[in-house]
């Protein structure tokens, strides 16, 4: 599904109506979609990880702004760290993917 055609600014709006996100800050320079703090205990950074993850599908599900997925992934990779967190959240968003769970 593609975002709706009506510009950066209307999809930054519709968006930032979806907050607050556990994961997700919003700024006075625009919403930082992936602001987390990992506890360097892996296996409980990666079970964070994994409740982020079913937040964010919930809320894109609920919404019908499956962008919301694209928007984190693009923060996280801005981020430049990759922690249990991050393990924990692309995990299960691949786990959904394949069971389908955005239809």
């Amino acid at each position: 599904m593609m975002p709706r055609d009506d510009g950066l600014e209307a999809l930054a709006a519709r968006l930032r109506e979806l907050l607050p996100l556990p994961f997700a800050d919003d700024r006075p320079d625009g919403v930082a979609w992936w602001l987390v703090e990992p506890s360097g205990h892996d296996p409980t950074d990666f079970e964070i990880g994994e409740r982020y993850a079913a937040v964010a599908l919930a809320t894109a599900k609920q919404s019908q702004e499956p962008v919301l997925l694209a928007m984190v992934l693009r923060d996280m990779v801005r981020g430049g760290q990759f922690s249990g967190i991050e393990a924990g959240f692309i995990a299960s968003i691949a786990s959904a993917a394949k069971a389908g769970a955005m239809n």
